[in-house]
């Protein structure tokens, strides 16, 4: 065989290899862009869901009972845990007009708060809301933990 003929045939092999190993690439690509799109839109669905549930709570809380408020509420407390900015804000905003304290941070705070006087908070409709007793901050971890 012709020498360049051989070099030529290994060329011609060399490229299709290249050639497959850039589709291979192009298909991992693909399909990692495909997952990240996949779960931006799971995510932007849950806090779509989860918003026009605290819309609906809003809405009905005059008309609610008591203890459905207080179970709805119940049920915004997983929200207040997730790692969602949107859906935990929005677990926020149904304490903020439910309970009306002033708590004032994130969802963790809302969440000590909540735990701590769950019990003792009625909801009432119509009237303005059981703020926070004053003998009790809703704070306790920054009490536990002064800063320095």
């Amino acid at each position: 065989m012709n020498p360049t003929r051989v070099q030529s045939v290994q060329g011609r092999r060399e490229l299709r290899q290249l050639q497959r190993r850039r589709r291979g690439n192009k298909t991992i690509l693909f399909f990692a862009v495909a997952v990240l799109l996949g779960v931006v839109v799971v995510e932007m669905g849950r806090s779509y869901i989860r918003m026009g549930r605290v819309k609906e709570f809003i809405a009905n809380l005059e008309v609610s009972s008591p203890e459905q408020v207080k179970a709805d509420l119940d049920q915004f407390t997983v929200g207040l845990r997730d790692h969602n900015p949107l859906v935990r804000n929005a677990s926020v905003a149904a304490f903020k007009v439910a309970t009306a304290w002033p708590v004032q941070g994130d969802a963790t705070e809302w969440l000590v708060a909540w735990r701590l006087h769950r019990d003792a908070w009625r909801y009432r409709p119509g009237v303005s809301n059981e703020p926070l007793p004053e003998t009790v901050s809703p704070q306790p971890y920054r009490q536990a933990f002064p800063a320095e």
